[in-house]
């Protein structure tokens, strides 16, 4: 069968998708996506995060690949700069895996299914031809060194730097059930916990919410916001994201957004009414995205929080039809504890050595690096000196 020849379109300011001359195409491609792609890319989404994902120094670098006048694939960069002039570092970097909490699910090409193959090729053939002067670097930044794109592009580039992180992306899938994966020991502590709360308390209230009002949304905030700071204090190092005015306005955004659309869910722990422990998870199309929680300890009950995590889980699998759960990386126990798929992360940094441009850039860069590193240079030879 002859495939359809595939045209590159690259935008660089959001008005264009949001707006502007690819605002209709891009909604109907949304629309046709599986999973929560179509979720977390759609056109509300993005508008929210960009404030975060772009900060004063960057600029969106979307390649659109269309059949025709049809969009059939989307790689969403963005494109950080460094330095000005002739020597500005540019780097193309993952839509939503920057230097923040807000983390998105794993990257790769998106793209409607039959158009899978057809699209990675076309995407390498562009970056590697017409728009190999555009970049110099490519940054990787927790991503699955399996997923076929991935590999595509670490080998066709060549890697500067690569680090095989020791975290993992914890998924749960509906392959079991989420007692069938705790049974044991682990199951019959949550069962004693939750046994021993309600003697010990005059009320132990799980809640499923798919709407907050401003007052809730700070309750969740105040919780979050000590949870972290008492990990700090303890030596650990963890992220007050609800204390940053920019992570803040765009997370709040977030959950009033999706509560608009009934993609909102807060599972929560209430015992004598005190919110103990809460889940803000994200859902759409039996994916869900089990975005933030925190938890306050509850002295004699040091499986509360666990409890929950097993309502939240339960919840979505069995309630509501989700065939995964998303609890994102990090190394907390309980994710490996309530999670049956593990994929382990890599960081990877890509050069450019298809122009000649970026190739020089990288040896100023790397000429920089090795003095930041206060590594000392080769003498040069002596017919060179004077």
């Amino acid at each position: 069968m002859m495939m359809t020849h595939l045209s590159i379109a690259v935008v660089h300011n959001m008005g264009t998708i949001l707006t502007g001359v690819y605002a209709k195409q891009y909604a109907d491609f949304i629309k046709q996506l599986l999973g929560i792609d179509q979720l977390i890319y759609s056109l509300p989404w993005l508008k929210i995060t960009a404030p975060l994902v772009l900060g004063t120094k960057s600029e969106p670098y979307f390649i659109l690949i269309l059949s025709e006048m049809n969009i059939v694939g989307l790689v969403p960069f963005y494109l950080e700069r460094r330095g000005r002039g002739v020597l500005s570092f540019k780097q193309l970097i993952f839509w939503g895996k920057g230097a923040y909490y807000m983390d998105y699910p794993l990257p790769t090409v998106i793209s409607l299914p039959e158009f899978k193959l057809a699209v990675t090729d076309r995407v390498i053939n562009c970056l590697t031809t017409e728009y190999r002067d555009k970049f110099d670097e490519i940054n990787l930044k927790r991503v699955d060194p399996d997923d076929p794109f991935i590999k595509r592009l670490c080998a066709t580039f060549k890697t500067r730097w690569w680090n095989a992180l020791t975290e993992h992306q914890h998924l749960f899938v509906d392959t079991q059930t989420i007692d069938e994966k705790l049974k044991g020991e682990n199951l019959r502590r949550i069962r004693k916990e939750e046994k021993d709360m309600a003697e010990s308390f005059n009320e132990v209230k799980y809640a499923c919410q798919s709407s907050l009002d401003d007052a809730q949304i700070d309750e969740l905030r105040q919780l979050h916001i000590k949870r972290q700071k008492d990990v700090l204090e303890a030596g650990g190092s963890r992220i007050s994201f609800f204390d940053d005015p920019v992570e803040n306005m765009v997370t709040v955004e977030l959950i009033k957004y999706n509560q608009s659309v009934d993609a909102l869910r807060v599972y929560t722990l209430r015992l004598n009414q005190k919110l103990v422990c809460f889940w803000l998870c994200f859902h759409y199309n039996k994916y869900t995205i089990a975005h933030i929680t925190a938890f306050t300890p509850v002295p004699g009950h040091q499986y509360a929080a666990a409890c929950l995590w097993r309502y939240m889980v339960k919840s979505e699998t069995e309630k509501y039809g989700s065939q995964i759960v998303d609890a994102g990386y990090g190394m907390n126990i309980l994710k490996k504890k309530f999670c049956n798929k593990f994929i382990v992360l890599s960081t990877v940094i890509l050069s450019n050595h298809y122009s000649m441009t970026a190739r020089m850039k990288q040896l100023f860069m790397n000429l920089l690096r090795r003095l930041k590193r206060g590594v000392s240079l080769p003498s040069l030879p002596g017919r060179l000196v004077g």
